[in-house]
């Protein structure tokens, strides 16, 4: 499987060893390669996200150098986890899954590439947290944050018909996290927080009062647009839930709090209400 030695990758980067994390890397690159799940122009588009971010992670003292290379890795990971760029194999594990009676049905799917996209940008780009009083930080933002997201996101979702009561446990829940955690949540705050939140937090720096609050705000309003397949009013939710994910940025939790938040946020609406929403809202 070519996802797990990615995940290894990257859980590896908590260690002393991080010549291991990029030996997990090459192996996960090299196996996806062998099996097919990567090909051609996908294997052009890895290898150029690879130099990108070589080259923006030893670039920081040149701002002008370094937001060259981040726009071209915005742009590249953007299409990666889209799944626009060809030569990336979407491989569906299990199609139009049904959770309960008044759900609607989704399916539970290896998107490789926006995987990758997000190891590679945690690799390159993040400093991770390894300290204990780093940990303290991640665990007081992560709390706080994910309390206050799930007290504004479950009532507004419940009186706008998003989703409502449903307690459930699937036996796809094990298969959902690993999933839903190392293609979904690390990928999409590593882009939302350390491309997005950081670097518009020094764009607007010494231009407005409150820029790091402002640039919470814009990132969430980028994040529910890019979720709007699902429609206005889960977007909204989104929204409020993209604010929830930026604070525990913004609290000093860095990129393991937003993460932290945004996995607890999704493990709650898998266990305990109707996932992913209700079939006529």
């Amino acid at each position: 499987m070519t996802l797990a030695p990615l995940a290894a990758a990257v859980v590896t980067l908590y260690t002393p060893y991080r010549s291991v994390a990029f030996a997990f890397l090459v192996v996960s690159i090299t196996a996806a390669l062998y099996a097919g799940v990567v090909t051609g122009v996908g294997a052009l588009a890895a290898v150029i996200l690879v130099v990108l971010c070589y080259f923006a992670a030893n670039t920081r003292d040149d701002r002008r150098k370094q937001a060259l290379w981040l726009t071209g890795i915005g742009c590249i990971s953007f299409l990666m986890a889209l799944h626009i760029i060809p030569g990336f194999n979407y491989t569906p594990i299990v199609s139009n899954m049904l959770l309960s009676p008044q759900a609607t049905s989704f399916r539970l799917a290896i998107g490789y590439d926006k995987a990758l996209a997000g190891a590679l940008l945690v690799f390159f780009l993040v400093q991770v947290t390894r300290t204990k009083d780093g940990w303290r930080k991640v665990i007081r933002a992560t709390l706080v944050a994910s309390v206050a997201t799930l007290l504004c996101v479950i009532p507004l979702g419940l009186l706008l018909g998003v989703f409502a009561f449903d307690p459930k446990l699937s036996p796809y829940l094990p298969l959902w996290i690993f999933l839903n955690l190392f293609v979904t949540v690390i990928a999409e705050e590593a882009f939302f927080r350390v491309l997005l939140q950081d670097n518009l937090t020094a764009y607007l720096s010494g231009k407005v009062r409150y820029a790091a609050w402002w640039s919470v705000l814009v990132v969430a309003i980028i994040f529910a647009v890019a979720h709007g397949g699902g429609g206005f009013t889960y977007a909204v939710l989104v929204f409020f839930a993209g604010c929830g994910y930026g604070m525990a940025y913004k609290l000093g939790g860095g990129i393991e709090a937003a993460v932290g938040t945004h996995f607890i946020v999704n493990l709650v609406h898998f266990v305990f209400f109707t996932y992913p929403m209700l079939a006529n809202p």
